[in-house]
């Protein structure tokens, strides 16, 4: 029988050492790896709202033209914990500046926001500027591709084509042509 506690007393231990030796490699050997795995995870949700086609007036020759449709663009996206890490805001700001309208203050307060890993710098940007921003290849620049809804005639025809916007969570159309053709 004292064989038998000793035995399991021993697992016991053994078991206990093996879990604390793990727990302490996940959390001091290698925590800057899941840190940083941690960070890379801030995606923004895939919008398959945008799924939709367009809309066309015609007009007296039959021409289609469009009223409504999609663009296809970027999201620029700084991570504050990396330009900080880096030291390089200023170097990033001279560099996004001559491609985004974007403000030295306004680049400087999300940059310098501690303890963050995702700041939307500017939002709907076009391929042609978004493909410059790419091949600067700056630490701590991030691109996502986003689509928006595009409407070519302003508010040409607004009240018939109506308009896209949120209820709760849901993206969808809300008025007009864009609700009556939702589905």
């Amino acid at each position: 029988m004292r064989n038998r506690i000793r035995f399991i007393s021993i697992c016991i231990a053994l078991f206990s050492l093996m879990f604390f030796v793990k727990l302490y490699s996940l959390q001091i050997v290698h925590s800057q790896d899941f840190a940083d795995r941690a960070d890379r995870q801030y995606q923004r949700p895939n919008n398959t709202v945008f799924n939709r086609g367009s809309i066309y007036f015609n007009d007296h020759t039959d021409t289609l033209i469009s009223a409504a449709t999609l663009k296809s663009g970027f999201t620029v996206v700084i991570n504050p914990k990396i330009v900080q890490k880096n030291g390089n805001a200023e170097d990033i700001f001279a560099k996004l500046s001559p491609l985004l309208d974007i403000t030295h203050d306004e680049f400087m307060a999300h940059a310098e926001k501690q303890n963050d890993t995702y700041e939307e710098i500017k939002k709907k940007v076009e391929e042609p500027v978004g493909t410059q921003i790419a091949d600067l290849n700056l630490q701590g620049v991030e691109l996502y591709k986003e689509k928006w809804r595009y409407y070519p005639g302003n508010n040409l025809a607004s009240q018939a084509l109506g308009f896209m916007g949120y209820k709760g969570d849901e993206f969808a159309g809300r008025y007009g042509l864009e609700r009556y053709y939702e589905d």
